[in-house]
């Protein structure tokens, strides 16, 4: 999983699935789930954007952990987006439509593809 925000800024590190499940929560049951057993500025960031409105939202939550392999690689995030762009050009990888969702739906992407995205020094 890499993890890319709107624009040119894709983060140095790869991360895998340490579990084959997920979990999916309610806005309000994650707030708490986080509340319970989760600290750090990435939480505090997601706690301050999040809304505090009653709307709910539904989040699934992988746990993952960084990949030593790809330790610090550089990415290209023009060459990553041509390379989802083409991967997903293909008519039997469309994701589904989009429910209603606020936020951008998960970008996919076979490994060999995105390694082509690597900066190398």
């Amino acid at each position: 999983m890499l993890l890319r925000t709107q624009g040119p800024k894709v983060e140095s590190v790869l991360l895998v699935l340490r579990e084959q499940e997920f979990y999916v929560f309610t806005r309000t049951q994650l707030r708490a789930q986080l509340f319970a057993h989760a600290k750090g500025a990435g939480v505090a960031a997601w706690q301050a954007s999040a809304g505090c409105d009653d709307d709910e939202y539904i989040y699934a939550l992988f746990k993952t952990n960084a990949d030593d392999c790809f330790k610090k690689q550089a990415w290209n995030a023009n060459e990553s987006m041509e390379q989802i762009e083409k991967f997903e050009s293909d008519a039997r990888l469309k994701p589904l439509e989009n429910l209603g969702r606020t936020s951008p739906n998960p970008r996919l992407l076979p490994l060999q593809g995105l390694l082509k995205a690597r900066l190398t020094f």
